[in-house]
């Protein structure tokens, strides 16, 4: 890892990784608000219609698929709470970083573990996405913690 990195900065990669961490904790933290009422309503909805649907005379494919909305909004307001979370945390780990903290280098590799297991347990958005997210973060945390340039220059 080292000799790819050889020529790299290392100032240059701890102001980046702040930056892309004021950035995804932004839209972690908006994007969780939005989960966490999305999801609300959708569990809400789901579990009201599953008492009508009972004796509604649905079949037992339509039931499921209008009670499953229940166990989708649950899992949204639980995504939705990681992200209110997780995103305030990525801000004070930015800052520790902007600020040369020696603590910020175990927040960053804390913070890019977190993300990578959402992202691999398919709670970071699915898809490419999730894909992307894993492997920036699986990256940072890596580097965070073997970079003997990095791990110098927040020793301060």
């Amino acid at each position: 890892m080292s000799q790819m990195l050889s020529g790299v900065d290392r100032e240059g990669i701890i102001k980046a990784v702040a930056i892309y961490l004021v950035v995804v904790g932004i839209l972690s933290f908006c994007g969780g608000i939005a989960l966490f009422g999305i999801g609300g309503m959708a569990g809400i909805f789901g579990a009201g219609t599953a008492a009508i649907v009972d004796e509604s005379g649905l079949t037992a494919e339509e039931r499921a698929a209008v009670t499953g909305l229940a166990g989708v909004g649950a899992l949204a307001m639980i995504q939705g709470i990681i992200s209110v979370v997780l995103g305030p945390v990525m801000l004070v780990v930015a800052y520790g970083l902007f600020q040369r903290k020696a603590w910020a280098r175990q927040g960053v590799i804390i913070v890019a573990v977190v993300g990578a297991v959402l992202s691999l347990i398919g709670l970071g958005g699915g898809g490419l996405t999730s894909i992307v997210t894993l492997v920036i973060d699986a990256f940072i945390a890596y580097l965070f913690m073997t970079d003997e340039g990095i791990k110098t220059a927040l020793s301060r």
